[in-house]
């Protein structure tokens, strides 16, 4: 009875082990909540492992950490996306952010703004690709 039941539970995690492009729909707004949330270590989780390789992840959390000083994102809502293969998608998403002027006099606004975002598949899971600068 054991082995039989360890016989399942292999068979379910091989098989689950596959992502859909469905997935995508919950990691692009989870990699988002985690930005929210300040929690760095779950956004730089959704980064494809090549682009780990190019950005550690203490660069990525200052980076994010010195932009939350004027930008507070606040929200975030899955959009649609365009998938021109099972390995690549762009996914849009409506971030709301509040957006606080270097001058107090000036104050602050809260904006809704449209971004599109590239995901690929890389050995069966969705990750997150961000446009590389120019030179790079």
């Amino acid at each position: 009875m054991k082995l039989k039941l360890y016989i399942m539970t292999g068979i379910l995690m091989l098989t689950g082990c596959k992502e859909s492009v469905d997935d995508i729909d919950s990691k692009s707004v989870k990699r988002w909540e985690a930005i929210i949330a300040s929690d760095y270590d779950e956004a730089y989780s959704y980064f494809s492992p090549g682009y780990k390789k190019t950005e550690s992840k203490e660069s990525f959390a200052n980076k994010t950490a010195n932009a939350k000083m004027r930008v507070e994102w606040k929200t975030v809502e899955f959009v649609g996306k365009n998938c021109d293969s099972d390995i690549q998608c762009e996914v849009d998403l409506e971030i709301t952010y509040k957006y606080t002027f270097p001058r107090k006099s000036m104050g602050e606004i809260e904006v809704p703004t449209k971004i599109t975002e590239k995901w690929i598949n890389k050995d069966g899971k969705w990750y997150f690709l961000p446009k590389l600068k120019k030179g790079v």
